[in-house]
């Protein structure tokens, strides 16, 4: 139940009743009874229901695939990251994993439509690391797929992320990265912590916040660790900071970074995903893989500072990606789902705010 999914209910919610169940993936030993309770919570209220939505394609998407085409109902699958992956490099993504891209892949030919929060998940170029460039998205890694897809991006509140020192009043060369379970191995990487601690030994200069883990032993002098902050708790710091890091070698559409920049953090990103769109031209992106790269471009960064990009920042996600177009758009995905009458998916793109 991830703030995100939460958003989702809440604005289902407005035009639904929903019944919802999460299916906790990572707790392999009890996938038996987390399927079992799930066949139950699908039999006794998908006859009924005018549609299912499911969060991400894999193991929690199969019975819901499985089930709406046996009752004939509309199936709408929101797909956020992992499920539109490859990287044998870090390790992750569905398509990583044998029999779980093969579960992705069948729930994604089932579904009368999927809604992705950026367009790099249904087809993109990977070039980020080092090598040729790799073919993502559920279109390059799902042969013959053809479910149409409509981009739907994460939707924010910009008065609950808002600033609470002016950017002029931080201090220099302070840098920050925001995650969740950076404990998990293939996740501290995935989101670059590597990269950040070697530019942090080659910079003693600046600090560096790291929240999503302990310290670690070799962390250098330079570094600062949460394990975990409560929600409230994140304004405040991240206004303490200049820049926000999205170093990621696969993502969706990072709220992290959303919500950094809605601080006044100005952006510094990886070329990966959504995150160049939601930076623009109000930050920094790192085009490769590389931490000497990444240190020389903290210190140029630092050095061109200025505060009135670090505004633009938090002006350019409180007008692009709103809460309120994410629901206005979800809603009509599903109105035109259960009417029978998707739209053209080429119109739907067009129609974007930003792309």
């Amino acid at each position: 139940m991830a703030s995100f999914v939460r958003k989702d209910m809440a604005i289902l919610g407005k035009a639904y009743v929903v019944h919802a169940q999460a299916m906790p993936h990572y707790k392999k030993a009890g996938l038996p009874w987390w399927f079992a309770r799930q066949f139950c919570h699908l039999l006794w209220h998908l006859p009924t229901a005018r549609m299912a939505v499911v969060q991400f394609g894999g193991h929690h998407a199969l019975l819901p695939a499985l089930l709406c085409r046996l009752l004939g109902k509309p199936l709408l699958i929101v797909t956020g990251g992992t499920d539109c992956f490859r990287i044998p490099e870090i390790g992750y993504g569905n398509f990583n994993k044998g029999f779980l891209g093969k579960v992705t892949a069948f729930c994604y030919k089932q579904a009368q439509a999927l809604a992705p929060v950026h367009q790099s998940l249904i087809e993109s170029r990977f070039t980020y690391l080092p090598g040729p460039p790799q073919p993502q998205g559920v279109y390059n890694l799902v042969p013959g797929l053809q479910t149409p897809n409509y981009t739907i991006y994460n939707g924010y509140e910009a008065q609950r992320f808002a600033p609470t020192l002016a950017p002029e009043a931080r201090p220099a060369g302070t840098f920050i990265t925001v995650a969740g379970d950076l404990d998990n191995p293939v996740k501290y990487k995935r989101k670059g912590v590597d990269i950040i601690l070697a530019a942090a030994q080659a910079l003693p200069q600046f600090s560096f916040t790291i929240v999503g883990t302990e310290r670690p032993t070799e962390a250098p002098a330079n570094t600062t660790w949460h394990k975990w902050l409560e929600p409230a708790q994140l304004p405040a710091l991240l206004s303490a900071h200049r820049f926000y890091l999205q170093l990621s070698v696969a993502e969706g559409f990072p709220n992290a970074l959303c919500e950094a920049m809605l601080c006044a953090c100005a952006p510094i990103g990886s070329t990966v995903a959504a995150i160049p769109l939601i930076i623009g031209q109000t930050g920094h992106l790192l085009p490769r893989r590389d931490a000497a790269e990444l240190a020389r471009l903290l210190q140029a960064a630092d050095a061109s500072f200025n505060p009135v990009q670090a505004v633009q920042a938090r002006e350019r996600v409180a007008a692009h990606f709103t809460l309120a177009e994410r629901e206005r758009l979800l809603l009509k995905l599903c109105a035109d789902l259960e009417a029978k009458r998707l739209p053209s998916a080429e119109a739907w793109e067009a129609s974007l705010s930003i792309r």
